[in-house]
């Protein structure tokens, strides 16, 4: 498994200008949150009620790896499979890398 990664300040630049991100970082310790809004996500949703998604990560050399990922909705919080999580977050991640 590649490992999900993306440049620090391109992915503050991307949240910047998005809204609805939270970032958090605490020396190498590093935790992105947000609500998904592309339509793929809107898909998934029980109930009408929007999961959250929480990324953590590890900070180094200006990148941040992710090492873990929860999803959180009205059934509670489970982690996401990382292979998983790589086909449902690597070209989201590659866009940023690409255009911020």
């Amino acid at each position: 498994m590649v490992a999900l990664k993306v440049n620090l300040s391109k992915l503050k630049k991307y949240v910047s200008e998005q809204g609805g991100y939270e970032i958090t970082e605490d020396g190498e310790e590093f935790e992105l949150s947000f609500v998904p809004s592309f339509p793929e996500a809107l898909e998934k949703s029980y109930s009408g009620i929007q999961p959250r998604v929480v990324m953590r990560g590890k900070l180094k050399r200006g990148d941040v790896t992710f090492v873990s990922i929860e999803i959180e909705d009205e059934k509670g919080t489970r982690k996401k499979d990382m292979n998983e999580a790589e086909l449902t977050y690597r070209s989201w991640l590659d866009y940023i890398e690409e255009n911020y």
